[in-house]
């Protein structure tokens, strides 16, 4: 397993790479497939778990005109989570487009996209963060 760190958005992201599932038969099944009930207890998520959706819709545009893709938003949105812990407030979502709409961020797909996005984001690393 190979890890990749680098910053994107002020925050440090971590990606990990697995290897093809019949390369080595100790690796836990690869990231997209979907939790079991008879899961090991013991088996660790990685911050790579889980996925979120892989689209390339620009859901934000920020005042220096650099774009964001719904995969970027819901990832962003998953790192702030992990980065708040217990103090996490209500409405982030909400929130941050209020916000990026005061400060000049333009949102081509729609509030709605955005909202989507950082919402996947948001639970996902919840679920996450609950794993650990």
């Amino acid at each position: 397993m190979r890890r990749r760190r680098w910053e994107r958005g002020g925050l440090i992201v971590r990606a990990v790479r697995r290897r093809h599932p019949s390369a080595a038969t100790s690796e836990p099944a690869p990231p997209s497939a979907a939790p079991t009930a008879s899961a090991s207890p013991t088996s660790r998520a990685t911050p790579a778990d889980p996925k979120v959706t892989n689209s390339r819709q620009i859901v934000m545009i920020d005042p220096e005109g650099k774009r964001y893709t719904f995969t970027t938003m819901a990832q962003m949105a998953a790192g702030m989570r992990v980065t708040m812990g217990e103090n996490a407030p209500s409405g982030f979502c909400e929130k941050s487009y209020r916000k990026g709409v005061e400060g000049g961020g333009s949102f081509p797909a729609g509030r709605d996209a955005f909202l989507a996005a950082c919402r996947e984001g948001w639970l996902k690393s919840e679920r996450w963060m609950r794993q650990q």
